[in-house]
């Protein structure tokens, strides 16, 4: 099995995990009203997400945002600092990054899962992403 593959499967399992957990919690209304958003809302910096804390769908702290994986001209996914102590030992995990929503300096991931549980889910791995540190 290759990595792309490994990738493509922990990406999946934990998609339907943290929106299954996120529509238990929080129910889906499709008739939400859409708007289009302005120029100030479509483009954001690179440093706007970063160290963005990340909370779940009732306010809970989960970690930081630690950096951002790019496919192409996409973001696909985010690497999300949980735990430690100024930096030391903590761990990263990896999540989609169509999961959160950035509202300033703090990302929202939809789930109600605690960062315990989330830790456990997906570690990051630059290997898995044809990375390396």
């Amino acid at each position: 099995m290759s990595s792309r593959q490994v990738t493509t499967g922990l990406t999946a399992v934990v998609a339907l995990f943290l929106t299954a957990a996120a529509s238990a919690q929080t129910g889906s209304d499709a008739s939400d009203a859409t708007s289009v958003p302005s120029i100030a809302e479509r483009y954001r910096l690179v440093e706007d997400f970063q160290e963005a804390t990340v909370v779940n769908a009732i306010g809970e702290e989960i970690g930081s945002v630690s950096n951002l994986i790019v496919d192409g001209n996409e973001i696909t996914h985010v690497i999300i600092s949980i735990g430690g102590f100024v930096g030391l030992g903590g761990s990263d995990v990896v999540v989609p990054f169509d999961l959160l929503s950035f509202d300033g300096d703090q990302a929202t991931i939809e789930t109600i899962a605690s960062s315990d549980q989330i830790e456990t889910l997906v570690p990051f791995d630059p290997v898995d992403f044809g990375l390396s540190e």
